[in-house]
């Protein structure tokens, strides 16, 4: 091949992995071959959380089942996909509280004592770190309140929110994704760039938010027809 593709990632949790792909890849370019690699990471936003840093989930569960902690909260994750089942349960039996905010049932959230229910990545705004380190917005398509207003669905970022508002006795003052994102670019220098994804929520074009959909957009009636007609 005149340009051959390297491809390995970190799913296999070894680092020798990588340097072997990198080491073929360097001894491709000493031949004179116009190679590439691509290191794959396990899902959507691994590589931010790689930025944030941090403990692993073996250590804060370890924290709640030696008494250093006694809740836990669980933000879209289902814990025994992570850890062996039996950290987790004795963890999970040591804690005070479980409160779980998620978008599908799991044998986690099974055992919480109180359910949040959240967003999907198609109900809220957010971003997302990808493999080469871009950051990628990614905007509501689908508002659960619209044929139901009773609907307590939210992106988990104002579950958060809302819970530390609470216990601080504090106003719950992030009501949009610029907030959040402005705190994690403050907090986290290494996440700084992830302001500049998408123009703010402020952003006009003659006086107008970008349109979700053309002006002959068919079916609009059909849409709300349960609603308005």
């Amino acid at each position: 091949a005149k340009r051959p593709l390297i491809i390995s990632g970190s799913s296999r949790g070894s680092t020798a992995l990588i340097e072997a792909a990198a080491n073929i890849a360097k001894a491709l370019k000493l031949r004179d071959k116009q190679g590439s690699i691509s290191l794959i990471v396990p899902e959507a936003n691994s590589m931010g959380l790689a930025m944030f840093g941090g403990e692993s989930v073996d250590a804060a569960l370890q924290a709640v089942i030696s008494g250093k902690a006694d809740a836990i909260v669980v933000l879209e994750n289902d814990l025994y996909r992570r850890v062996d089942a039996r950290i987790v349960d004795a963890a999970l039996s040591a804690a005070k509280v479980v409160i779980v905010a998620d978008h599908q049932k799991t044998p986690t959230s099974d055992r919480a004592h109180l359910i949040l229910p959240a967003a999907s990545f198609a109900e809220g705004d957010g971003t997302l770190v990808s493999q080469e380190g871009r950051a990628q917005r990614f905007f509501q398509v689908f508002d659960p309140t619209y044929l139901d207003a009773s609907i307590l669905i939210h992106e988990g970022w104002r579950w958060l929110h809302a819970l530390r508002a609470t216990l601080l006795n504090k106003p719950v003052d992030w009501t949009q994704l610029d907030h959040v994102t402005e705190a994690c670019a403050g907090s986290t220098p290494q996440l700084a760039g992830i302001v500049n994804a998408a123009p703010s929520a402020s952003f006009r074009i003659k006086g107008l938010k970008l349109a979700r959909e053309p002006l002959r957009y068919s079916g609009r009636t059909a849409m709300r027809a349960t609603i308005s007609v």
